[in-house]
């Protein structure tokens, strides 16, 4: 049996009223290799919400402040706000020592105090609390100096995130083999079988309904040749990549659960549109999509403090994610995804279209399909059908030509979306997903009526009826003013996204004038002019901004029609299309 590494310390936040004493305890931390927190011991608890330390050295008591440090160490236990409280004096009496114990420290020490009396009685500390454990299991990024800026941090994990999380080597092995022209189902089953954890899983997957389960297999060679070796190399990729990381959120809004059912999806659509097309390295499409935003994971493991404010800030700002880590990071996580996949020894076609997922005026441009090209399109069609979640909802403008150039102009949404969830139901348990926490990512309706979509400038035409149909219409989308006017049935609801104000003052008159009276209508506003020019007292009408934020739409269309669209959960056992066999 294996002997599971102690984790060391990272961070020590130092709370002690003398400057003398905090400097002395600072030059020894940072010496013994830990970054260090310095506090004179007044907002002790907002430093400690903005970047949360391993141990907090808290002097057991100071001047000038609203608590002693026995009070304050109370509170950190037991809000479980760091995960070990050390206190500190320049003497032991018995009375300093029962009363920190009584207040939840992990250890007492005497000031000032050498490296060798300090730091073994931090890591004893450390070591008696359950992120001890789950720091030796998931080991974190050291930066050495604080004075770092987030930019420079950003180039370290990128540098060394690689080898401190690594990659199983059965992985490297199934990788291997799979690229070989004379691979055999024996060579996988040898590769998969070196690690007893991944054996397993491929067992598990194999004997999974989405693979047709019938007779039980027991060995890896059988449950090889009964995936296939292009899936069982997907599975194992994705499984490994997913276990080396913790399921527990770290920042705010960033739920890792929707993060996994999001790349799920985009690997599963990024293999659908590839099967449409012929470009180079389609057989990869799956594993990319999966793995195309394996940087926001990093970033989130390895910068805690930061991301959370990256997830804030696209969130408020009403931008997309990437955007926002090249505000506050100076980087973003398609760099940081292409360069630990390039280290990990992905195939270079695998890493560079990671790094280039988001460079979408070149993927409207390019002439041809690529695996880049195919992994952006799933990623921008898995946020508008709102699955799970990556951190923003927000999809760039994308013509008919950019899927035309795909095959994808006259997908067939229904066919698509009830062959996407089934998969996608089937690949969440054997990633051990449970049926609820799907059900919760996943914003799907049924049977809500009619739409009508008007996007002459075709902004986000296929989009936006993927959007709609996931949301249970039947859509119609004129083409021009006059067959707006032309519609005798009423609709549900109406999405239109105008030239301009003239067109959006004209469209909203002839809804306003229909027999049937105004029909609910969503616009799409380009800019707040727009948006004031038509409002205009009509409480039919609501108003979303571009860029196209996925979720604020149906936020908007809910508000509207709280009888038709009730953020419907397809519980399990419930409702649920059957599948079908191909799109």
């Amino acid at each position: 049996m294996g002997h599971t590494p102690k984790a060391k310390i990272d961070s020590v936040m130092i709370v002690e009223p003398l400057a003398r004493i905090r400097a002395g305890l600072e030059v020894t931390l940072q010496q013994g290799g830990y970054r260090t927190i310095m506090s004179d011991g007044t907002g002790v608890l907002e430093m400690i919400e903005d970047e949360v330390p391993d141990v907090v050295l808290l002097s057991c008591h100071w001047e000038r402040a609203p608590r002693d440090g026995f009070d304050l160490c109370k509170q950190i236990v037991a809000d479980e706000i760091a995960a070990a409280v050390v206190l500190t004096s320049s003497n032991a009496t018995k009375e300093l020592v029962i009363r920190a114990v009584r207040a939840g420290a992990k250890n007492f020490v005497v000031t000032p105090a050498n490296g060798p009396a300090l730091c073994p009685k931090l890591e004893q500390a450390f070591s008696q609390t359950p992120l001890a454990e789950s720091r030796a299991k998931f080991p974190i990024v050291r930066f050495g100096s604080r004075h770092l800026s987030n930019g420079q941090k950003v180039d370290i994990i990128m540098r060394d995130a690689a080898t401190i999380r690594v990659l199983p080597q059965a992985v490297a092995g199934v990788l291997h083999v799979t690229s070989q022209g004379d691979t055999g189902a024996q060579d996988v089953a040898r590769a998969v079988g070196s690690d007893p954890t991944i054996a397993a899983m491929v067992l598990k997957l194999a004997n999974s309904a989405f693979y047709g389960a019938g007779e039980p297999v027991a060995d890896i060679e059988t449950a090889v040749v009964r995936m296939g070796f292009r899936e069982c190399r997907d599975q194992v990729i994705g499984l490994a990549t997913a276990n080396l990381f913790p399921r527990n959120d770290k920042s705010f809004g960033f739920n890792r659960i929707w993060y996994w059912i999001h790349s799920l999806a985009c690997g599963l659509l990024a293999e659908q549109i590839a099967r449409r097309v012929s470009f180079d390295d389609k057989k990869n499409a799956f594993t990319t999509g999966l793995l195309h935003d394996l940087g926001k994971i990093v970033l989130d493991d390895f910068l805690i403090g930061p991301y959370g404010q990256v997830v804030r800030k696209a969130h408020t700002d009403a931008i997309t994610m990437s955007e926002a880590e090249q505000v506050l990071l100076e980087r973003d996580h398609a760099q940081v995804g292409g360069a630990i996949t390039a280290k990990w020894r992905f195939p270079e076609c695998v890493s560079e279209a990671i790094a280039n997922h988001h460079k979408y005026d070149k993927l409207i441009a390019d002439a041809s399909p690529s695996l880049a090209g195919a992994v952006s399109l799933a990623d921008i069609m898995t946020k508008a059908l709102l699955i799970g979640s990556a951190g923003d909802f927000i999809v760039p403008n994308t013509p008919t030509s950019a899927w035309a150039r795909y095959n994808c102009e006259d997908l067939s949404f229904h066919a698509l979306l009830d062959l996407l969830y089934e998969q996608l139901r089937e690949f969440c348990e054997v990633f051990s997903i449970s049926e609820e926490q799907v059900d919760v990512a996943l914003d799907r309706d049924y049977d809500s009526g009619t739409a009508v979509l008007y996007d002459p400038q075709d902004k986000n035409r296929l989009l936006l009826s993927m959007f709609l149909v996931n949301q249970g219409f039947d859509v119609t989308a004129p083409d021009c003013v006059a067959d707006i006017g032309s519609i005798e049935e009423a609709p549900q609801l109406c999405v239109i996204w105008p030239t301009d104000s003239g067109e959006a003052l004209c469209v909203c008159e002839m809804i306003e004038s229909h027999a049937a009276g105004p029909w609910p209508t969503i616009c799409i506003a380009e800019h707040d002019s727009l948006a004031d020019e038509i409002r205009n007292g009509r409480d039919w009408l609501r108003i979303v901004r571009a860029p196209l934020d996925c979720f604020t739409l149906l936020i908007e269309a809910r508000e509207l029609l709280p009888d038709i669209l009730k953020a419907t959960i397809i519980a399990h056992g419930g409702h649920r299309p059957e599948p079908v066999a191909t799109v």
